[in-house]
């Protein structure tokens, strides 16, 4: 069963709006009418008002190109992100690709209102008559009049004859979901960049969003390029094919600058996990606490983005604990330590590329996103204190992973470019 929008073609919004769907049956939004009363208040000003412009960041000018499209606005999204995506695509010559990304710009049309007046009323027919929730039918509303206005000016934007890939900075995203579906429907092949861990479904964790499986499970790009074979694994054990699998390295680290260590820092860093893991933070702040006392050492926090800076103040052991500095760069963090305790969190990949020893907290639980993972953990004191004397005393060396990142990238995109025939 799919849902098909007169002005869409054959998009299925049903894939659209799925991981908006998945994280409401997970979350179990408690206050549905005010919901609901949001939705209905947001569609009738999307109706008048626009209010994003898509523009081209950088427009290549070669004849077959790759599209590199951002559906966020650059100066406001996350900026490691928005980093990430802008330096991945430039692994290629300039005149290979083209970014367009959007802007906030607000604007009154009434030829526009006027004809999304009709279609509003065409879409919301199908969907009554498709006997489709409230709840859903919304979200569906909503984001159709997004994607229609945005399909507007992209289609207005770009020579579609040119492009020869579609590279797309996370598919689960409603919009970029839309936009891997209509490329398609050209015979456009499309990838999805992976930005941060992701997993397969995990049993008995079915109610927790970092572990439902959302991003594979609302895969829908002919390529996922991935960061590692642990990903590839999930990925596979998520029911994505394998010739779709790319495994090229972490996207995130490319164009990085090297790490400045700081010579004879005795500095050991925590990097904390976000929300849905955050029963592993005071474990660990407690276990670090105990370990800088016993050999008088300091210790200083990283903390997710969706944190403030300051939620474990009254944990931490003020003697040893270095300020902590929300704004620093992970590169600045990793400079300032020797190295690094780690539980749920991306960063792990990271500590990888940049050669950082680090000792992994093993919860021991389901929760434990890193099972299985090879490296020195540790779940107690004793175990913690003897991994910490293993590194200091062996001089333990990460290998670094991947080196060749950008150029793994480059020859996937270029196989585009080249040939007729899809990436090998």
């Amino acid at each position: 069963m799919g849902i098909f929008l007169k002005g869409h073609g054959n998009i299925d919004f049903l894939k659209v709006v799925k991981k908006q769907r998945m994280m409401n049956d997970i979350l179990k939004m408690h206050n549905v009418f005010f919901t609901i009363f949001r939705n209905i208040a947001s569609i009738i000003y999307k109706i008048f008002v626009y209010s994003e412009k898509y523009y081209y960041v950088s427009q290549g000018s070669a004849e077959k190109k790759v599209l590199f499209l951002f559906c966020h606005d650059v100066h406001t999204f996350r900026p490691d992100c928005t980093s990430m995506f802008i330096e991945t695509a430039k692994v290629i010559d300039k005149e290979n690709y083209d970014i367009i990304a959007l802007k906030d710009k607000k604007g009154i049309s009434f030829i526009f209102t006027f004809q999304l007046c009709k279609l509003v009323i065409i879409w919301l027919l199908t969907l009554i008559k498709e006997k489709i929730g409230i709840s859903v039918g919304l979200y569906i509303l909503r984001e159709a009049i997004d994607c229609y206005f945005a399909k507007m000016q992209i289609s207005s934007l770009v020579n579609e004859s040119s492009i020869k890939l579609l590279v797309l900075f996370y598919d689960a995203d409603s919009r970029d979901n839309y936009f891997s579906q209509y490329f398609q429907q050209l015979n456009i092949p499309t990838a999805t960049l992976q930005h941060g861990i992701q997993l397969a479904p995990r049993k008995g964790l079915e109610d927790n969003i970092d572990f439902a499986g959302i991003e594979f499970g609302c895969f829908i790009s002919n390529y996922y390029l991935a960061w590692n074979e642990f990903t590839k694994e999930e990925a596979i054990k998520a029911g994505i094919k394998e010739n779709q699998i790319k495994v090229l390295g972490i996207s995130k680290c490319i164009g990085i600058n090297p790490l400045l260590k700081k010579e004879n820092s005795n500095v050991i860093g925590l990097i904390l996990d976000g929300k849905y893991e955050e029963e592993n933070n005071i474990p660990m702040i407690r276990l670090l606490n105990q370990l800088c006392v016993k050999y008088n050492i300091k210790y200083k926090l990283r903390y997710h983005p969706d944190y403030k800076g300051t939620e474990y103040l009254d944990y931490i052991d003020a003697r040893y604990c270095i300020a902590t500095n929300k704004r620093e760069t992970l590169n600045d963090f990793l400079s300032s330590v020797k190295l690094c305790i780690v539980a749920n969190s991306t960063v792990l990949f990271e500590l990888e590329f940049y050669s950082v020893p680090f000792i992994r907290y093993s919860s021991g639980n389901l929760k434990d996103k890193f099972v299985g993972y090879s490296g020195i953990s540790f779940n107690n004191y004793e175990e913690l204190e003897k991994c910490y004397l293993s590194i200091i005393k062996e001089c333990v060396i990460v290998p670094r992973y991947m080196e060749n990142i950008a150029y793994n990238y480059r020859r996937f995109f270029e196989s585009f470019l080249s040939c007729k025939s899809n990436a090998k």
